[in-house]
Parts: structure tokens; C-alpha cells; sequence
């Protein structure tokens, strides 16, 4: 017996260690785990900003900029102190919210994660929009709101109970029975709108097509019981179905008048060669201190070098609401037949930018848009012509390049500016582009193949060209395209990829940003 306890004794004993072993072993495993930080970094650029007021409770476009290295998102939304997790997958950077409340602050944050870790962004919050006086809304449950207005078709309007447009039912619908040539309408009751004021209205459509030609389909207002209307969308011969969709916009009321205000549904055509249009829900409403920001003022353009020529703007800011502001260009003067591009945005509140992006020798017209989630405004343009600086030798057509080319950057690595070379040939002047040349791309990707910069994106004629790639400035202009606001930054240590694609040439090549 002695024996046989002393057996089972050192048993208990050797399985007792075990666990301890793996106990610390455990607790070394997190230990090192915590000595190593996550390799993903935080979400940024959280829009709309913290703090944000007057928020629209429809249409409300949540996005933001993932840090490197994500491959997973969470998003937590709600109201303040009640913040649950509404997304948790796959990257994604920007996520779509239905009907919020009037007057009611909402928190969100973003969380950016692979397999073992994640690192949260800040806690972002809006309050949304008060309900104004000038407020209607229409889940169509019955006419108790409409009058259909004739003499054609007053039998064609009916509540139904289907969701062909999208929304729940019942649904109005204007059927193609029976039959009539001319124009069929319902109008509301009044709808006490305030003058002069920004409104937007909102409603889900579906046009269910028969024959070509398929009549006007329009939605309008009148603030003088039906004499005149403003028509604020309209549909016109669709060739095929059309929805579901949501229709959305914004109109502005008269100065006088507006207390009148009534909508119209209209459609005018034969009905023979429709068979269904459906409306639901639909919402009109005003916010009194809602609305596109002021018109950015006194653009002013100067050449600067550093040492490359590059394009100084400076601008008034007369509004305290945009979001930031737009900048556009075009090659050679206001009216040139030339197109605007984006080539960069900013941060509400800036009033200075810097285009590093121009060419020597040529001509470039510029305006700049402020903007929220109301619309935009745009300034007036200002051209200039850039000059070659001292010490740039020209090149002549003996001179010109034969074959494309794209060289190594350098220096590389590089910390925080390096410079990328290539060429465009003389053979690839299409004598037809009115001398425009060879349409030009050059992008920086990161090493998953997110767009990191545009570094040039226009037409250029054959020559020797050399950029410069930045990452020193948390605000220097770059073309727009890779990110919500267009700017570079927070740029890790790492393998990025720059491409050129010019014609039918395509030529990628390795840089290694080291800081």
C-alpha cells in the first residue's frame, strides 16, 4: 500500500508541473506577443469630421482612409452611448447609412485589424439636422394628401399593395390603364416651405417600360396652386426599366411664395407604352442652415521653385462650413477646349496649396470649389505659364527621345524625396491631337496595390521628363484619386511600386521608402 501511494504521489506531483509548464508557457507567449506591436496601423481621416452639426438624416456617407496593412474592418455607429458593432468583414473604406433621427448626436469608430490584431481609430460624432417647419412626408398609405388632377387619366392612379420601388408597401402606382395621350397628375397639399431657403427633397422610383416612345416622367413643385411648376427631376422617353432607385437632390424655394408650396407627380405621353411607374416615400425637407458653402474668392497663381517649378495658389475662404476644397486644372487658357481634372483637395480652413506636378513651359488655368455635404461653389479661374528655370537646358527636336523609357528613381531608398525619370519619343506625336501628344500616367502603389499617388495624368508632348515623389509634407498637393482628401501621408517604411502607362507602353518598376 505504502508503495502504491508513493506511485500515485508522484503522478499527481508530475501532472501538477505539467500544468504549471504550460501555465508559464502560456504566459511567456503572451508576453512576447505584447512585446511586438501590431503591424496594423490606425484608421484615419474619419468623415464627416468630429463635431460635425446639421447633418442631413438621410444620404449620410460614412468613410475613412485604413491604415496599412488592414484586411479586415470593424465599424461601431450609434447613438452617443449606444455604439454597437454594424459591420465587421472585409476592408472596406466608406459604409452607407439609412434614416437617422432629426436633432440626435451619433458616435462611430473604425477598427483595423488582420488575423491577430486590430488598432481602433478615435471616436468620431454628428448631430443631425433639426426638423424644420418646411417637413412632408409621404409612405403613400393613402390620398389623404393628394389630389389627382385631370381631365386624362384620373383613373390611373391607385395605392397599391407591392414594393416595386423599393420601399415597404403600399406604394403609389400610375398604371397604363386605360389608356391616354397627354399629361396625368396628382399634386399635395400645401407644404409650408420658408423662402429663400435650401431644400432637399428624396423619393423611390421604378418605371416599369413597355414602347418606345415612353413618355416624360417629372417631379416638380408649385407655389401657385398648379398655374406654373418648377420641375426639380425629371425622366424623360427611358428606352427600358428604370429602378428601383432612390432620387435625391436639393432646390432652392423663391423669395416670396414658398408658405404655397405643393408637389407634383406627373407623367405626360401616351400610356399605352408603359405599363407601371411606382413612387414611395417621399420626403421633403429644409434645413435653414443647411446649404453649399461660399464661393471661394480671389485666386491668385505664381510660379515658385524648389527647385523644380512648381504652381503656388492662394485663395480667399469665405465660408466657416465647407469640408474642404477642390482643386482643379486644365492645360492652356479658360477656353481652350481642354478638360478640368482633379488634382488634389484639402482640409476646410487652407487657403494655400502647392501644384508640384506642372511641367516647364506650359500653360495651366485653375479653380478652385469649396464644398460640403450641401453642394459646392466654385471660384473665379486664374492661368498662368510656367517658366523654365535657370540652368534647365531645352531640348531641341534633334534631341528628342526615340523610344519610351522609365529609369530607376533616385535616390533609392529613399527618405523623404526621391525623383523618377522617363521619356516620351518623337514617333508618338499623333499629328491629330492638335498637339497634345501622348496621354501620360504615372502612379505610386503600396505593396498591395493601393493607390498612393498620381503623379502625372495628362497629355505631354515627346521629351525628357522628371518628377519628383514627396512624402516629406503632410500637406503637399498631389493628384487626387487614392484618397477621400488627395493628400500623402503617413507613409510607412516599405516596398511601393511606380507605373507608367503611356500609349501602349506599360512599365512598372521597385522603390524602398526607408525612414
Amino acid at each position: 500500500m505504502k508503495t502504491k501511494n508513493k506511485l500515485v504521489l508522484i503522478t499527481m506531483l508530475l501532472f501538477l508541473s505539467q500544468v504549471l509548464f504550460a501555465q508559464e508557457s502560456i504566459e511567456s507567449q503572451k508576453k512576447n506577443q505584447s512585446d511586438f506591436p501590431c503591424p496594423v496601423e490606425t484608421p484615419y481621416y474619419l468623415n464627416p469630421p468630429d463635431g460635425t452639426n446639421n447633418a442631413p438624416i438621410r444620404d449620410v456617407i460614412l468613410d475613412w482612409v485604413n491604415g496599412a496593412g488592414t484586411i479586415y474592418v470593424e465599424l461601431w455607429f450609434g447613438i452617443a452611448a449606444n455604439v454597437l458593432k454594424v459591420y465587421d468583414g472585409p476592408a472596406i473604406s466608406s459604409y452607407s447609412l439609412l434614416l437617422l433621427n432629426y436633432d440626435t448626436t451619433y458616435e462611430w469608430f473604425i477598427v483595423c485589424k488582420n488575423d491577430t490584431c486590430g488598432m481602433q481609430s478615435n471616436t468620431n460624432s454628428f448631430l443631425t439636422i433639426e426638423k424644420a417647419t418646411g417637413y412632408f412626408s409621404e409612405p403613400f398609405t393613402d390620398f389623404g394628401n393628394w389630389t389627382i388632377v385631370g381631365p386624362v387619366g384620373t383613373a390611373n392612379w391607385s395605392i397599391v399593395n407591392s414594393n416595386f420601388s423599393g420601399g415597404n408597401a403600399p406604394e403609389l402606382r400610375m398604371t397604363w390603364t386605360p389608356s391616354f395621350v397627354g399629361e396625368s397628375k396628382i399634386r399635395s397639399s400645401v407644404v409650408p416651405l420658408s423662402d429663400n431657403s435650401y431644400t432637399s427633397y428624396w423619393f423611390k422610383l421604378f418605371f416599369d417600360w413597355y414602347a418606345n416612345p415612353s413618355g416624360v416622367v417629372t417631379f416638380g413643385v408649385t407655389y401657385d396652386g398648379g398655374l406654373t411648376s418648377d420641375i426639380i427631376y425629371s425622366l424623360v422617353d427611358p428606352t427600358g426599366n428604370v429602378g428601383p432607385t432612390i432620387v435625391s437632390g436639393y432646390f432652392n424655394t423663391p423669395s416670396t411664395g414658398s408658405h404655397n408650396a405643393q408637389i407634383e407627380i406627373t407623367f405626360d405621353g401616351y400610356s399605352f407604352n408603359i405599363d407601371n411607374i411606382y413612387w414611395d416615400d417621399i420626403w421633403i425637407n429644409q434645413c435653414l442652415a443647411c446649404g453649399p458653402p461660399d464661393a471661394p474668392t480671389n485666386l491668385t497663381s505664381q510660379v515658385i521653385f524648389n527647385p523644380n517649378p512648381q504652381v503656388q495658389l492662394n485663395w480667399q475662404d469665405n465660408s466657416w462650413d465647407e469640408n474642404g476644397f477642390r482643386l482643379f486644372r486644365k492645360k492652356g487658357y479658360p477656353g481652350s477646349p481642354t478638360n478640368y481634372i482633379l488634382v488634389g483637395v484639402t482640409p476646410g480652413n487652407f487657403t494655400q496649396v502647392v501644384d508640384s506636378t506642372v511641367l516647364p513651359e506650359s500653360t495651366y488655368t485653375y479653380k478652385v470649389t469649396s464644398f460640403n455635404l450641401y453642394g459646392e461653389n466654385t471660384s473665379n479661374t486664374s492661368t498662368i505659364t510656367v517658366s523654365v528655370p535657370v540652368g534647365i537646358e531645352e531640348i531641341t527636336n534633334e534631341k528628342l527621345p526615340q523610344e519610351f523609357a522609365l529609369h530607376q528613381n533616385y535616390p533609392n531608398p529613399f527618405n523623404p524625396s526621391t525623383k523618377i525619370k522617363y521619356t516620351i519619343p518623337a514617333s508618338s506625336l499623333n499629328p491629330f491631337s492638335k498637339g497634345e501628344g501622348t496621354f501620360v500616367t504615372l502612379k505610386v502603389y503600396d505593396i498591395l496595390g493601393n493607390e498612393v499617388a498620381t503623379l502625372v495624368n495628362e497629355a505631354q508632348a515627346p521629351g525628357v521628363y522628371e518628377v519628383e515623389f514627396d512624402v516629406s509634407s503632410s500637406f503637399r498637393l498631389v493628384p487626387a484619386g487614392r484618397s477621400p482628401d488627395g493628400l500623402v501621408r503617413n507613409l510607412t517604411s516599405g516596398i511601393y511600386f511606380y507605373q507608367i502607362k503611356a500609349d501602349s507602353y506599360i512599365e512598372t518598376k521597385k522603390m524602398i521608402l526607408l525612414k
